[in-house]
């Protein structure tokens, strides 16, 4: 594939507005380089039938009715939401899995998807070739105990998203929403099965959208264009840069020829939260350490619930406002974990020169290596909550985690394993223990947290864990929009 692009060169953000990016922009599917923005989505897994023409034929057509989007497409849709009186868009994007580009006749060339690393370190054997079922060993699932939608073949994912959240207009901006996705389903219908279908709704508290244990969700994603950088929105970057290169996002699409076509990994998981559990688990290990739940809750996620980070030592208690700086920050002066633990979420999955201040130089240096694991996450919420957050389900609500990545061993599959599974990831002793919030499997080890907050002692605590459990998920690919254009209508 010729064009203008050279990915080993994309390293950093760029210039969306340059003239070389234009066929990038108009070929890559949307959501890959930024969030859709919606807080309602509908999310339809299927299996294509036996008739692969009607298959590509609705294909086909999703993208001539508007549910398939490009990024191009996607910014002018944001430009024209802004101006006044603006109506709300509809947004959709297809993902296929290695089944599904199998079944469209789609070859899948050698090697394609595994792991790019080389040199000496801990790797990760899955490949975006199997499913994600086939990867549990690695990932630290169970497979056995999923729901039973996800533990058969699936070939693609439709996303329909439309709508931002009116404290007047709520119902009628998410019937909407089903509505597009009802049109967009019975056309995918012509040629596939519908297996099951997820709906996201983002939980909106103090506008702000909240995660289902309460915390300001969305933080510390990585920005891929010089225009998303724009210090009044994202404040200072003088400790840590959030900007990343295409490199790390984007592969070329193997199945077009067009100049400039690129195409992106897709994970998604479904992880249920228990909410009654992590709050009863905050209070006792709050009331272990003398402090209070809000403290303890904040070292286990590395973040109040309202953004702040735990290490900013004017915030050892319950927090107000959040402060202007909330992604500005490395762990340099915490190398002991006393005032964010090595097992809390933020450090675990972006541990921001842990891993050359422990396991390397000693520096604490933001290294390519470790800035190159980093994955754009596009996750919302499932499950009905009480308006204000107060009730306390054990079950039935989560997140619909989904990132994109442009290698899932390498970046996705890396942290999990690696990382956010490791008890021993974040310093070799004492002991890490797993993170706290997502982490999977066993063993998981004791965790040390500092007592008081700010230490400097330290007291080891059986496993603070496992109150989000995944009940599904699969790999998949985000085509560009000419392969999906190349499709018969």
């Amino acid at each position: 594939m010729s064009g203008s692009i050279t990915l080993a060169n994309e390293t950093a953000p760029f210039d969306a507005s340059a003239p070389q990016y234009q066929a990038l922009l108009a070929n890559l599917q949307g959501n890959i380089l930024t969030s859709h923005g919606r807080h309602f989505s509908v999310h339809t897994f299927f299996k294509f039938g036996a008739d692969i023409a009607a298959a590509k034929s609705a294909i086909r057509t999703l993208r001539s009715e508007g549910f398939i989007l490009s990024a191009a497409e996607q910014a002018a849709q944001t430009l024209r939401f802004k101006q006044p009186g603006a109506a709300q868009e509809v947004f959709g994007t297809l993902l296929l899995s290695a089944h599904g580009l199998n079944a469209l006749g789609l070859t899948i060339p050698p090697d394609f998807g595994k792991s790019r690393q080389t040199g000496p370190g801990p790797s990760v054997s899955l490949t975006f070739g199997q499913p994600m079922r086939a990867a549990a060993a690695e990932l630290g699932d169970t497979p056995s105990a999923w729901e039973t939608d996800y533990q058969q073949d699936i070939d693609g994912l439709l996303i329909v998203a439309y709508g931002n959240s009116d404290a007047n207009n709520t119902q009628a901006i998410l019937n909407q929403c089903y509505a597009y996705a009802e049109a967009a389903r019975i056309i995918l219908e012509r040629g596939a099965t519908v297996i099951t279908v997820e709906t996201g709704h983002a939980h909106l508290l103090a506008n702000e959208v909240r995660e289902h244990f309460g915390f300001v969700d969305g933080l510390s994603q990585p920005l891929f264009r010089t225009g998303d950088l724009d210090p009044e929105k994202i404040g200072p970057t003088d400790q840590y840069d959030p900007g990343d290169g295409l490199i790390n996002l984007v592969i070329p699409d193997p199945f077009t020829d067009a100049p400039d076509a690129f195409a992106s990994f897709f994970v998604f998981r479904k992880l249920e939260q228990n909410v009654a559990a992590w709050r009863a688990a905050v209070v006792a290990t709050a009331n272990t350490l003398g402090t209070t739940p809000e403290l303890a809750g904040a070292m286990a996620v590395g973040r109040f619930q309202n953004g702040d980070p735990v290490l900013l030592p004017e915030r050892p208690g319950n927090p107000g406002p959040a402060s202007p700086l909330p992604n500005n920050f490395t762990f340099a002066a915490d190398v002991a974990g006393t005032h964010c633990p090595y097992h809390a979420h933020i450090r675990k999955s972006n541990p921001r020169g842990d891993t050359d201040r422990n396991f390397g130089s000693g520096t604490g240096a933001l290294t390519p290596q470790e800035r190159a694991r980093r994955i754009a996450r596009r996750g919302v919420s499932y499950g009905d909550r009480a308006p204000d957050l107060s009730d306390a389900p054990a079950t039935g609500v989560g997140l619909l985690f989904m990132c994109y990545q442009a290698n899932i061993p390498d970046q996705f599959g890396f942290i999990q394993k690696n990382w956010v599974n490791n008890a021993s990831f974040g310093r070799p002793e004492p002991v890490s223990g797993q993170d706290a919030v997502i982490g999977q499997g066993s063993p998981r080890g004791n965790q040390t947290w500092p007592t008081p907050w700010g230490g400097p002692a330290t007291v080891t605590l059986p496993d603070f864990g496992q109150f989000v459990t995944n009940k599904g998920g699969e790999f998949f690919l985000a085509v560009s929009i000419p392969t999906i254009e190349a499709f018969p209508a």
